[in-house]
Parts: C-alpha cells; sequence; structure tokens
C-alpha cells in the first residue's frame, strides 16, 4: 500500500466516523477495504493515540466519544 493509499483510507475512516455511517464493523471494514481484524488494529492504535472511538449497537455506527478530528497531513518542501 502506497502513502496516498493509505492517506485516503485514514480520511475515509475519519469523514465515516464523523458521519456516524459506518455501519457494523463487517461493513466498515468493507467501506474501507481492510478486514474486520485489520478494522479493530487501526481502531486499537487510534485509541492508544488517545481518540476515543466507541460503538452503537443500537444506530450500528463507530463514532466519537469526544469532539474528535484526526488530521493527516503530509508536507513537501
Amino acid at each position: 500500500m502506497n502513502l496516498f493509499e493509505i492517506y485516503n483510507r485514514l480520511n475515509l475512516f475519519n469523514r465515516l466516523i464523523e458521519m456516524q455511517c459506518t455501519g457494523t464493523p463487517k461493513e466498515f471494514a468493507r467501506k474501507l477495504g481492510i478486514s474486520r481484524s485489520e478494522l479493530y488494529n487501526t481502531i486499537k492504535h487510534a485509541q492508544e493515540l488517545g481518540v476515543n472511538i466507541r460503538y452503537s449497537r443500537i444506530k450500528h455506527t463507530f463514532f466519537y466519544d469526544s469532539p474528535t478530528r484526526i488530521s493527516v497531513v503530509i508536507e513537501t518542501e
């Protein structure tokens, strides 16, 4: 996977969680083009960085538990 694919995947990950339209874990993983276990690893890494991500069984979506925005910046000099 190249840098731009990672960048796009992280942006999609963030946007879907912000909009609370991830769907179930299986659906979210499919939308991101990754396996369910890779999805949970990504969520775990985000949580280790202090991002509070939770899942609503009622709404069937992941959401940020507190105001959060993940920003990925690529700069060149």
